[in-house]
């Protein structure tokens, strides 16, 4: 069994955390997992060959059998699908001629969910670098010149701030705010974060300081995890810190850790962000001075949405398949490895940095816009701004008539008085969340776009828990007989009764939350389905 040097070396480096890490490697270095590479692995780790199988045939970016050279990602996104991805996808199958899921010597082409650039769609990944704002022309010249060996020019996101106007997310704080906070005691440090109000800035918004207090009374060495595997359609925000103002999330996540006596962290960085990878790294190194022995390790993901969420994003750092975990015992008091953990996202932990600072304000909110305008983008606002506001500075294509919270947060009518506030959000049945807009206009169908995402979730169930696992994909199927002109009103109902009972039985948030779009549309956009109907 012949064992690449490269390979080797790498399998050397594992330290328990890095298993996908490895995997990941060895995917872009040699096209896939080959068995003799895992049958390696598994001598030099002690560690059942079924045990690696089983985890990497989770991922969708792992593949068992070699493929192209070069492998393109068409985003498949509810903004991507909105702005022509489908001619863009019939651009590159005849130009490579092969369709999605198939694949030859030197192309192997795939459809992706989302790839987080949702403000520059469509979009495309090819080996990895993000090529944006596609055009058919654009596609052409990018596969021909890779088909002939040519240099492609990389048409890259560069996550620009809109306006001209400064963000406060992007102030440097060089280090002053974890000076200020090592004169603090941890516990002090808590305090002055739950009196600052901080809460989650990934959707769920629980009390930043609270959680760090739970993990604190264990009266052990906390672990805490970066949360960068945003893979919520629509989002893109902490990729946007981390493009423009890496060093401050590296201040508060060496904050966090110190409140948390942790001195080990990771970042979960997901799949899609590989290009992203080098600068974080290189941030990493040149803040060392300022860290005190402090580690931090970036953990790569490989395609799995689910893993956003928090237990599963343990069981994937873990080694292990990234199915998540029943709570209680919650992260707080058995988390990674079953340390006291707390799981903070990209958005969450600048905060930490930025509270220090004077002029913080805890009303202030990234928005996520995309969709049906012309200048999409993360836009810095107070909660309680209008509709007509924020939608109007991402310039609307045409008359909108709803908004989509995401893939999870549900949808609902715009009008253009109303506030994104999270309790009247709430009270139209729908979730702010992490303040993700997907902006819909009168031209774009709900029912083709609750398929669009009913389809994403599909694709993105674990499979852990059957309501998920088959009601969604029920679900996708009376979607797809409706569009074709074969469903009924009966259909509807059915419909609505697989909502409920997959948002009541499901194991985890994802499956709870995946009907939630539908469960809008139908509620204020019924018409539209039923002119569909027989």
């Amino acid at each position: 069994m012949v064992i690449s040097k490269d390979i080797i070396k790498l399998v050397k480096t594992y330290n328990k955390a890095n298993l996908i890490n490895i995997l990941n490697h060895i995917q872009q270095k040699e096209g896939f997992l080959s068995e003799k590479n895992i049958e390696y692995i598994s001598k030099e780790l002690s560690m059942p060959m079924a045990r690696i199988y089983e985890m990497a045939s989770f991922y969708s970016f792992f593949s068992f059998e070699k493929k192209g050279k070069h492998t393109i990602r068409i985003c498949n996104s509810p903004s991507c699908y909105m702005n022509n991805s489908a001619n863009i996808l019939k651009a590159i199958e005849k130009t490579i001629g092969l369709k999605s899921g198939e694949y030859n010597n030197i192309f192997d082409f795939e459809i992706a969910q989302c790839i987080g650039c949702c403000d520059e769609s469509p979009a495309m990944l090819v080996d990895g670098i993000s090529y944006t704002k596609l055009t058919n022309a654009k596609v052409i010249e990018i596969l021909n010149n890779i088909k002939s060996g040519k240099k492609t020019k990389s048409i890259n996101y560069t996550g620009k701030p809109p306006g001209e106007h400064a963000m406060n997310i992007l102030h440097k704080t060089n280090f002053m705010s974890l000076k200020k906070a090592k004169s603090m005691s941890p516990e002090n440090i808590i305090k002055k974060v739950k009196k600052s109000g901080l809460t989650g800035r990934g959707g769920a918004g629980f009390s930043t300081g609270l959680k760090w207090e739970f993990v604190n009374k264990t009266g052990k060495e906390g672990t805490l995890i970066c949360n960068f595997d945003e893979g919520e359609p629509g989002t893109f925000k902490d990729k946007f810190i981390v493009i423009n103002n890496t060093e401050t999330l590296i201040e508060g996540i060496a904050i966090a850790s110190y409140a948390l006596k942790c001195r080990h962290a990771y970042i979960y960085m997901r799949g899609e962000y590989d290009y992203l990878k080098g600068k974080l790294q290189e941030t990493i190194n040149s803040s060392k001075k300022n860290l005190d022995g402090l580690e931090i390790e970036i953990i790569e993901g490989a395609g799995a949405y689910i893993c956003g969420d928090e237990t599963s994003i343990m069981n994937s750092i873990e080694g292990k398949a990234g199915h998540p975990r029943h709570k209680p015992p919650y992260p707080a008091q058995s988390g990674l490895w079953q340390t006291p953990t707390a799981i903070n996202n990209v958005e969450t932990l600048i905060n930490t940095a930025l509270l220090f600072c004077e002029g913080w304000n805890n009303d202030s909110r990234l928005f996520c816009v995309s969709g049906d305008v012309e200048e999409g983008g993360v836009f810095e606002e107070k909660t309680g701004l209008s509709f007509k506001e924020l939608i109007g500075k991402a310039k609307p294509k045409e008359k909108v008539k709803a908004l989509f919270l995401g893939a999870s947060g549900g949808c609902i009518p715009y009008d253009a008085n109303s506030c994104f506030d999270y309790d009247k959000i709430k009270q139209k049945g729908a979730s702010l969340g992490s303040c993700t807009i997907i902006v819909v206009d009168k031209n774009t169908g709900i029912v083709e776009l609750c398929k669009n995402i009913t389809a994403f979730f599909v694709h993105e169930s674990c499979g852990k828990c059957t309501p998920c696992r088959e009601g969604n994909y029920r679900i996708l199927e009376l979607l797809e007989k409706i569009t074709s002109g074969e469903g009924t009103k009966q259909d509807l109902l059915l419909i609505e009764e697989l909502c409920d009972f997959i948002k009541t039985t499901s194991f985890c948030p994802l499956g709870q939350s995946s009907c939630n779009n539908l469960s809008g549309a139908l509620k204020y956009f019924r018409r539209e389905f039923e002119r569909l109907c027989k």
